[in-house]
């Protein structure tokens, strides 16, 4: 059997967009696993001066584990808490809209902290650069997420686990967060199975593929890149449900 997922490499984020936003008052919390799926916060007016965006992270005994400051200014600048010890400039200049979309994910893998705000980048920062003597709070798993007063105005929580439908193209920035998939395969050399992602541009060209022979000594295959090649560690032979989550 060969699981197949095509995606389109892009992602909406149009400023304009009310559906599942939920507003903030006051000091807010919210259950949210930053590890695996990105936050998406949306400011609706013009900030400045000495406003600031103030989004705390815990982890699941409610334990501080990091946070981003975002500060207002002429020149906007962004600070991660229990990280850096100064405030820093924005990487990119803000967009003039008054309604902005921020997303922000964190990777583990790569130990990073991406912020864009409607779809340009503003922070990409390595946690290995880590000043603060209390930079430990970022090994934690966020699982909850506290907001100060003020911005952001709304905030909403990517899906977790959709069901797959075979055949049919999923939109998904795959440039800027990992697709993580899951499946119900149990590992057999006997009877194989097969898990085919085709990649496509914005228009729907083809953008390669990634080809997964599911068995006791996994295959992969990159289209248009790579032949036929043994994976040099052991998938876990546990099944389990079918699906992919952003």
């Amino acid at each position: 059997m060969i699981f197949l997922i095509s995606l389109l490499l892009s992602v909406s984020t149009a400023t304009g967009d009310t559906a599942d936003w939920k507003r903030l008052t006051d000091t807010y919390e919210i259950e949210h696993d930053l590890e695996n799926f990105p936050l998406l916060l949306k400011t609706t007016k013009s900030y400045e001066g000495d406003d600031e965006m103030k989004v705390h992270f815990l982890d699941a005994k409610k334990a501080d584990a990091g946070g981003i400051i975002v500060q207002f200014s002429d020149s906007p600048t962004y600070k991660l808490q229990n990280c850096m010890e100064e405030f820093a400039v924005l990487n990119g200049k803000l967009p003039t809209d008054d309604t902005k979309v921020w997303t922000i994910s964190k990777q583990r893998a790569g130990q990073k902290i991406k912020v864009f705000c409607n779809n340009e980048q503003v922070i990409d920062y390595s946690l290995s650069s880590c000043t603060a003597k209390d930079q430990g709070a970022w090994k934690s798993e966020v699982t909850h997420v506290k907001f100060a007063d003020g911005a952001p105005d709304f905030y909403k929580q990517a899906p977790g686990w959709v069901s797959v439908e075979r055949g049919v193209k999923i939109q998904y920035d795959v440039e800027r967060f990992p697709l993580r998939i899951k499946t119900d395969s149990a590992l057999s050399r006997d009877a194989p199975e097969e898990l085919l992602v085709n990649l496509h541009n914005a228009k729907g060209g083809d953008a390669g593929y990634v080809n997964i022979i599911l068995q006791s000594s996994p295959m992969y295959k990159l289209g248009g890149c790579t032949n036929l090649k043994r994976k040099e560690f052991q998938l876990s032979a546990k099944p389990i449900t079918s699906g992919y989550g952003r």
